[in-house]
Formats: structure tokens, C-alpha cells, sequence
């Protein structure tokens, strides 16, 4: 059974595009779906993968919508050509162009509405210094090098390579010999995306080969931390709550009772502590913390409970009445 989906641009504006490429589901007999098409023989082929390996309906339907997407667009761009055709001979250069085509304003999407894309200043300051290394490496090794396009794996990046993991990297300022593993990975995995992306921007002076490879960058030691189950969650917050110093057990509220990123709680300031309500002359009712441009490059406030207020009263009045947040040494990485 085929049944018609209504079309998510919504019927506001006026597309010529708009009928073309409609999303159809198909449902077994108690109404779930079971496979997607738009009617474009790549594209369905695809959907169909998606549901034979047991991807969920919500995923190959979402995938669908957006596929149909890029197909109208790619009919608007080439109106004489058949789609199918064009998306068999695809470039990154042209998933770029549509890409930027998408966040530009239109009339029912205006601009701030579209997703802007940010990088922290905390991923800037790494990428800067990961950069940093490979060409301060480079200046010192091979000083005729004065362009990309010059590069070789085997002569400059797999010397480079030994270089980071046997002797190199950020961390000898905090009196270690080499930096972490974790420090190492990060660099190796910062140049090898730069290399990637001046590719795919079609740079003229990008290198015409790739210079390095996934081998190139070893495997942590140690999996990602497992999260603390609630019975666990529980028993760290009550043992911060009674036996950790004040600003321990600050640090563990606003992680815990703000859902902060570790990134986010070495950054707060005193006003960024907002309150609301409270008008003529009574209390305000909630204190709020706000958190400007996380990861989604966006400001949320968050709400101040009864325990981090105390933990944040405590640690002013013990330690540092006077002096604002910003004010503190920040933390070693």
C-alpha cells in the first residue's frame, strides 16, 4: 500500500519545484513503514539499503525528505537534464555549492532562522596550534617548502608523523616530556582534516593527493568513559556534597544540575547568574544560568537549583567573596 506524504516546504510558497519528487511511504498491514520512495530510481535503491539493513522508519523517511530536496534543486539548476543522471556523476565541489545554496535566507526561512555554522574558541585554539606544529615542523625541516602543492607523504608527512609520536607536541610547557596521546591524536586528526577540506574547497594550491591516512593516527589506549548509571550519578553528588572542597563540589553541580559541557563550566561568569520574575517588590522566583553559544551556536539558559545556588554561595563566601569567575586561573586542559 502507497500512501502520499504531504510535502514539509508546506504550501506557502510558491515553488514550481514544489509537486515534484513527492515522498511515498509504504506501510505494512498494522501501519508502520516499511520502505520510502520519491520516484528517482538512485534515490530509491538507497532508501530501500537504508530499510534492508534494519535502519528505522524515522531515519529512511527523514533521509527521503531531504534527498528530495536536493533532487528538486538539481532539477532547478539543470531543468534539460534527467536527476538521475546528475546525482551519478556528483562532486564534492557541487554538494558544497547545494549546501550553501540551502542556508542562504528565502522568503519563508528567514535569515535568522538558518543554522550559523561556528567554531568555539576552544576548537579554534586547537586547530591553530595543531596547524602551528606542522608548520613550524616544516620550517625547520624542509625551509624550501613555500608551497602545498609541493608536499610528499613519504618525504614531509611520514617524517612528521615520527616526529609527533616519538618526541613532539604541546604539553613540555606543563613540564612533561611529550604531550598526552590524546594531544598527539588531536594534532594528527586536525592536519589530516585541514588536508581534507582545502581538497573538497577546491583551493588551487591544495595538495593533488591525499598525505595522510587513518593508520597514520593511532587508537586511544583507553575506550570513551562510561556514563555513571543513577544509582552511581547519586552516590557523586552526595559524596561532593559532603566530603569534596567548596569548589569541587560547585564544579559537580553545574556539570550535574546544568547538564553543562566540561567546556561550558570552565567558562561561567557571575553575569551570566540572570533572575526572573519577582516584580513589585517580592522575591524573583528562579535564578538562571546562561550559557552563551554552545556547541549548537546558540544561548540557553538553564535553571539554577536549591543545591548549586548553595555550592555557589558557599564557594564566594569561603574562598573568593570578591572576585568574579573570569578572574580565576582556568583549569589545565
Amino acid at each position: 500500500m502507497m500512501i502520499g506524504i504531504t510535502d514539509p516546504l508546506g504550501s506557502e510558497e510558491v515553488d514550481p519545484m514544489a509537486s515534484l519528487y513527492p515522498v511515498a511511504l509504504e506501510r505494512d498491514g498494522a501501519g508502520v513503514p516499511v520502505r520510502a520512495r520519491i520516484g528517482v530510481a538512485v534515490v530509491d535503491e538507497y532508501l530501500a539499503y537504508l530499510a534492508t539493513i534494519g535502519r528505522p522508519p524515522t531515519t529512511f523517511a527523514s533521509y527521503a525528505y531531504d534527498l528530495t530536496i536536493v533532487c528538486r534543486w538539481l532539477k532547478q539548476e539543470w531543468p534539460d537534464r534527467e536527476v538521475e543522471a546528475t546525482l551519478r556523476e556528483l562532486t564534492p565541489a557541487l554538494v558544497l555549492r547545494f549546501v550553501e545554496q540551502q542556508r542562504r535566507p528565502r522568503a519563508s526561512k528567514p535569515p535568522v532562522a538558518l543554522r550559523t555554522v561556528v567554531r568555539t574558541p576552544w576548537t579554534v585554539k586547537t586547530d591553530t596550534l595543531a596547524l602551528g606544529a606542522f608548520f613550524r615542523w616544516l620550517t625547520a625541516h624542509h625551509p624550501h617548502v613555500a608551497d602545498l602543492r609541493q608536499l610528499d607523504r613519504q618525504a614531509h608527512l611520514e617524517p612528521f608523523v615520527r616526529w609527533v609520536h616519538e618526541e613532539a607536541g604541546p604539553g613540555r610547557a606543563r613540564g612533561e616530556a611529550h604531550g598526552s596521546i590524546a594531544t598527539r591524536v588531536g594534532t594528527l586528526n586536525r592536519l589530516r582534516q585541514f588536508f581534507r577540506l582545502i581538497a573538497l574547497w577546491g583551493w588551487p594550491d591544495a595538495p593533488a593527493r591525499p598525505l595522510l591516512v587513518p593508520d597514520d593516527v593511532p587508537p586511544l589506549p583507553e575506550p570513551l568513559p562510561r556514563a555513571l548509571d543513577d544509582v552511581e550519578a547519586a552516590r557523586m553528588i552526595q559524596s561532593a556534597r559532603t566530603n569534596a572542597s567548596q569548589v569541587e563540589r560547585l564544579i559537580i553541580e553545574l556539570l550535574a544540575g546544568c547538564a553543562l559541557r566540561t567546556g561550558e563550566a570552565r567558562d561561567p561568569k557571575l553575569a551570566d547568574l540572570v533572575t526572573f520574575g519577582g516584580g513589585g517588590g517580592q522575591a524573583a522566583l528562579q535564578t538562571w544560568l546562561r550559557v552563551p553559544r554552545g556547541k549548537l551556536a546558540n544561548d540557553r539558559y538553564v535553571p539554577v537549583g536549591a543545591e548549586l545556588q548553595d555550592a555557589l554561595d558557599a564557594f564566594l563566601a569561603a574562598e573568593h567573596s570578591s572576585r568574579e569567575w573570569e578572574g580565576l586561573p582556568s583549569p589545565p586542559p
